[in-house]
């Protein structure tokens, strides 16, 4: 979808240099839904990849967040103390990044490499709060 999105966004300007040269001055007012047109399709755009973000967001905060308050951060330091021992991730950290990894699996055969970094960059922001 994305890439659809920004062809369609990357075309409209030079459809409307063409449209303007054929059509007369009076009618170069019409030219304007082109411009309202490009505009739908970035915030269309926009939508899109914010909802990547909201989809990891409902995991976190609905499948994950319970989790961490059952969480003993505590015990877990006394029992990783010791540098011999493998420290695993807690559950809901875990549960991020598995997730994060599922999403990027998908993600990166779709999307574009500038969207994909943007849809992460969102969601470490979101993550972070």
């Amino acid at each position: 979808v994305t890439q659809c999105l920004g062809m369609m966004t990357a075309l409209l300007p030079h459809i409307r240099a063409a449209l303007m040269s054929q059509l007369p001055p009076k009618q170069h007012a019409l030219l304007n839904d082109l411009d309202k047109i490009k505009k739908d399709y970035m915030d269309h755009n926009e939508k899109v990849l914010n909802k990547f973000v909201t989809i990891i967001g409902g995991i976190v905060e609905h499948g994950l967040a319970p989790r961490i308050a059952h969480t003993d951060f505590d015990a877990r330091a006394k029992e990783f103390s010791s540098e011999t021992k493998e420290i695993t991730c807690c559950v809901f950290l875990d549960g991020i990044c598995s997730n994060a990894r599922k999403m990027h699996q998908v993600l990166s055969a779709m999307l574009p490499p500038d969207h994909l970094q943007d849809v992460f960059s969102r969601l470490f922001a979101y993550v972070d709060q």
